[in-house]
């Protein structure tokens, strides 16, 4: 078996001497582009040299290597791909591992504020075996090695990790283009993958586009049970009959604030719901 290796987030001092000089560097602007029209026509000049002067004088890079490492992180070879990830597992006999995909543009660090609360088993509630990992090509994943690489690639990828992990059945969260990814384990690999939960999920279909070429193609279907929570701000948030074309739709919500990045927006109300619809449709 291929060797899973502890990994550090261990940026060199080199690299943040580096980015403080193009700081230092940098001229921000004396004047707003149009007069008193505040952000109508760009960002003001006091935000630039508030975030400026945030960055060069207050920002620590120490600080915030200091949080990245609070989860333990590891890195392991499959398909010729060096898969960096977070492995944080409850202490909980009954956990239930949940796979969670981060989107483009986005990283692991999407999950920052739900991690803890889902592997935590003083809750009383359902607690989970968090498994994060970055895409192929993100953070310190190795690109894919060759054109062409899909997002049922990732799928077949993250299913080989979970594998490598020892967890034959898992449950998976996601959005954005995670949620892709998801699909596929959802609608391909159903006998290990129990329930998902998603936070994006298409619905609308572009003009045009016939419904069969999108995630309503029969073979793209979720088998498994799924839930969906729409969150009004999202880019484009479906509704109930939109997701349930999508697979077996057995859960759905809507909440009235938080958008695209929701598990950083509205972690609470993110982990309320993974709870519930895995603690209803978990088969075991």
């Amino acid at each position: 078996m291929a060797q899973i290796k502890p990994f550090k987030v261990d940026i060199a001092q080199s690299e943040v001497d580096r980015l403080y000089e193009k700081l230092r560097d940098t001229r921000v602007p004396t004047q707003d582009i149009v007069p008193g029209a505040g952000s109508d026509y760009g960002f003001p000049t006091e935000w630039a040299t508030e975030l400026y002067n945030y960055w060069l004088k207050s920002y620590s890079w120490q600080k915030a290597e200091d949080d990245l490492n609070q989860w333990p992180h590891f890195t392991t070879e499959i398909e010729d791909i060096n898969v960096h990830f977070i492995h944080q597992r409850s202490a909980a006999p009954n956990a239930i591992p949940l796979l969670l995909v981060h989107g483009w543009p986005g990283s692991f660090h999407e999950f920052s504020e739900v991690i803890n609360p889902l592997s935590d088993e003083k809750t009383g509630q359902r607690s989970f075996h968090c498994v994060v990992p970055s895409l192929p090509g993100f953070c310190w994943s190795s690109g894919p090695p060759q054109r062409g690489w899909k997002m049922k690639d990732t799928a077949r990828l993250f299913h080989k990790l979970l594998e490598r992990l020892g967890y034959d059945q898992y449950c998976v969260q996601a959005g954005d283009w995670g949620q892709f990814v998801a699909r596929e384990l959802g609608a391909q690999y159903s006998d290990h993958c129990q329930v998902i939960h998603l936070n994006y999920c298409p619905g609308a279909v572009p003009e045009g586009i016939e419904p069969t070429q999108l995630a309503m193609k029969e073979e793209n279907l979720i088998k498994c049970p799924f839930g969906y929570t729409s969150f009004a701000f999202d880019s484009a948030p479906s509704s109930k009959r939109g997701a349930e074309r999508t697979g077996n739709l057995v859960w759905y919500r809507e909440r009235d604030y938080a958008g695209h990045f929701a598990c950083l927006e509205d972690p609470k109300g993110i982990v309320e719901d993974v709870r519930e619809v895995i603690g209803k449709h978990w088969p075991h």
